[in-house]
């Protein structure tokens, strides 16, 4: 054989042989990917999926005595706070809306009140007024200076009428 035709046989070969290489490199399994680290004494973790109700251990509830909207916030969410520390602004306007309502009302009660004492006033002058008129109506019977129709029918007057109207039975 000629060298030229050794030569020619030796590149067919390996041309062959690279490309078998090349196929076997790109078609073979990958495996799976492993993770490794150092051994060394920790806590386990473990991540749980579920469904369900979370719960705090101690519940706070933090309220205004006085509702409305808050025009000033002093603190973050998750700031540590310490007693009687400033926490927010309410708006006053709102406050002074229920101030000023409060007032009219106080206002209100006072003249319903006023308006009642007149009427204890007016009624105490007016009891004045009859049991002067009984009196004098009386003494007027007494000195048979009336009749009976104008004295006024009063409680003894009824007593009497059936006391007499049992003597005479």
């Amino acid at each position: 054989m000629s060298r030229k035709n050794v030569l020619i046989a030796l590149a067919v070969v390996l041309i062959g042989a690279g490309v078998v290489g090349a196929n076997l490199y790109f078609k073979r399994d990958k495996g799976l990917p492993v993770t490794t680290d150092v051994i060394k004494t920790r806590d386990l973790e473990a991540v749980v999926s579920a469904s369900g109700k979370v719960q705090p251990k101690r519940l706070v509830k933090i309220s205004a005595e006085t509702p409305g909207r808050v025009v000033n916030l002093a603190v973050n969410e998750g700031d540590r706070i310490r007693k009687g520390q400033f926490l927010l602004q309410i708006d006053p306007k709102s406050l002074s809306s229920r101030v000023d309502s409060g007032n009219a009302s106080l206002r209100a009660a006072e003249q319903s009140l006023d308006q009642m004492r007149q009427s204890i006033e007016t009624a105490k002058v007016q009891l004045q007024q009859a049991q002067q008129n009984l009196k004098r109506q009386r003494d007027l019977w007494a000195q048979q200076l009336t009749t009976r129709s104008r004295r006024p029918k009063t409680t003894s007057d009824r007593r009497s009428r059936r006391c007499r109207s049992a003597r005479s039975r």
